[in-house]
């Protein structure tokens, strides 16, 4: 089932009791079956200045909440990709230094942080703050998750080349072992073709005729595999072009010595030791950047509702904010049964682009968090 995470706020009805835990109850009621699974949210009072003042902070908020809702995904990605596990098993919250949860039992849990987050500063502050934690999360992970990349990918091409047949493989550490050095003088090149096992017959029977300024009976066996046989042959500088391409045409390969490609087993094996180090590391980082994020950004959703609860219900906030999972297929349904208990006679709003219109008496405010685990 594909669920929606939704936390709404609700003006207090005549109708209920009028504590808090009264009005919630009238809305789980309210909604009935079609709640899902809900849970009354706390949110602080937070420091109010003038209605310019909300106006602006509304605004910001929505451009927040997708800044940091992307780095959220992003991070989770990220995990995801470096540590070639499920997100389901890495996207975890390290909200303490012992305790690990799941961003849903976060989210069923969820208290105001106000060690990190003063609710005696301005809304203002605290939205400079939240946006810093995507800010610094996005220049701490850059470098690492380049430099692990990086180094990665100098394994992956020297296990795939080393895994390879003639030619492809590098051919830097075969071509140093031979008694005879290759020739590099001013007119005269050794050059080195691999050749199909099942050409090799041709090309010792004609590899001279391939071009009239390469020398015969230069050509000899350097090495061979199941697929190649790698072949040395002594050319004329000023032919090497033709040569290759008349290879070419034949299936041959030519191979380069370059020997900045080659790695010794030795120098693999310690490259694979630091890409192991590089990865526990960029993981770790991951994990806490993720772990601030995903607890930034609700409470960038709570400061969200907040805001919007004093524009639409006015002040004091009188107001009553629920949380729930729902099936995606009910929202509609949800929102039909929120707009008959809460009638409201300005057409609905969608959740991320809405007008905001200051003091109305009946309305929902309702904000929707995306279910990072179900993204792929």
């Amino acid at each position: 089932m594909s669920e929606h995470i939704f936390i709404v706020s609700l003006p207090f009805t005549k109708t209920a009791d009028p504590t808090v835990t009264g009005q919630f109850s009238k809305l789980a009621q309210s909604l009935g079956s079609v709640g899902g699974a809900m849970r009354e949210m706390l949110i602080p009072a937070l420091k109010v200045g003038t209605l310019d003042s909300l106006m602006e902070a509304s605004d910001d908020l929505t451009k927040l909440d997708p800044q940091l809702e992307g780095t959220v995904f992003k991070l989770a990605a990220a995990m995801e990709e470096i540590s070639q596990k499920p997100r389901n098993a890495v996207a975890l919250l390290r909200v303490t230094q012992t305790d690990e949860m799941t961003p849903e039992n976060y989210l069923k849990k969820f208290s105001w942080n106000s060690a990190q987050f003063d609710t005696k500063e301005p809304i203002k502050v605290l939205l400079d703050k939240l946006a810093q934690v995507a800010t610094v999360a996005e220049e701490r992970i850059r470098s690492v998750i380049t430099q692990f990349t990086d180094v990665r990918n100098r394994v992956q091409n020297a296990t795939r080349k080393d895994q390879g047949n003639l030619s492809v493989r590098p051919i830097g550490e075969i071509v140093a072992k031979l008694r005879s050095k290759p020739l590099d003088t001013e007119f005269l090149i050794t050059m080195f073709v691999a050749v199909p096992n099942s050409s090799q017959l041709e090309w010792e029977s004609s590899y001279w005729k391939m071009n009239e300024f390469v020398c015969p009976q230069s050509a000899a066996i350097v090495a061979q595999d199941k697929e190649y046989t790698l072949n040395s042959v002594v050319l004329f500088k000023r032919c090497v072009e033709d040569f290759k391409l008349a290879c070419r045409k034949k299936k041959y390969a030519i191979r380069d010595v370059d020997h900045s490609d080659d790695m010794s087993k030795e120098e693999l094996d310690a490259l694979k030791l630091k890409m192991g180090k590089d990865k526990a590391s960029a993981l770790t980082l991951l994990s806490q950047q993720y772990s601030l994020c995903y607890v930034a950004w609700i409470h960038v959703k709570a400061v969200r509702v907040f805001v919007e609860s004093l524009l639409r219900y006015g002040l004091p906030p009188r107001f009553v904010t629920g949380l729930f999972a729902v099936d995606a297929k009910k929202e509609q349904e949800i929102r039909a049964r929120l707009a008959q208990v809460f009638p409201d006679t300005r057409p609905h709003r969608d959740d991320t682009h809405h007008e905001t219109n200051a003091l109305q008496d009946y309305a929902y405010v309702s904000v929707k968090i995306a279910n990072v685990l179900k993204v792929t």
